[in-house]
């Protein structure tokens, strides 16, 4: 209970940087990593780690061998993480998901997302979503979590789509899209 008034205040003190006023619900979390290949070492991009609720989902998730680069531009958040999600699959990056591309090496096979795109303009939303497609592998799934998703399916274009709606205040909208 402590932790979660401790994270509410925190995500509420950096409102506009973090977009929400807490946590990612758990059946988001469960929804966003539901296309996580379990038996098979893959490299994975979280944008916008908050507290680490859906890092450490995504840890329980894939393989031993795998990686996980998070992004987060909140500094204390990074720290926070940092110092209570000990893995040596985990790499915190103190930087913004726009630029990402200085950071990775070799193809990602999933980018699970949960930043907001309302403090980002279209074009720069845009944008980002397409880098992120051009840096799938042939068989990668791009997944995020929205709210309003008006600036992702003009980004997703033509591309096929599943979509699952998660019921709460403010409805949370959960996409995959395969990049095959």
């Amino acid at each position: 209970m402590l932790d979660t008034l401790k994270t509410s205040i925190s995500f509420t003190k950096n409102l506009f940087t973090v977009g929400a006023f807490k946590e990612t619900k758990p059946e988001t979390v469960r929804a966003i990593c539901s296309k996580l290949p379990k038996n098979k070492d893959i490299t994975v991009v979280e944008f916008g780690l908050g507290h680490g609720n859906m890092t450490s989902h995504i840890l329980n998730s894939i393989t031993e061998n795998s990686s996980l680069l998070s992004f987060e531009i909140n500094q204390e958040f990074c720290k926070y993480v940092r110092e209570n999600i000990k893995d040596n699959r985990l790499r915190v990056i103190n930087d913004s998901a726009l630029n990402f591309q200085k950071y990775i090496v070799d193809g990602i096979d999933n980018f699970i997302i949960s930043i907001p795109f309302t403090f980002l303009k279209d074009k720069e939303a845009i944008a980002l979503v397409k880098s992120c497609f051009d840096s799938l592998t042939e068989t990668g799934v791009y997944s995020q979590v929205v709210y309003r998703d008006k600036t992702l399916l003009k980004a997703i274009g033509k591309r096929p789509y599943e979509k699952k709606i998660i019921k709460a205040l403010i409805n949370e909208k959960v996409f995959h899209v395969k990049n095959s």
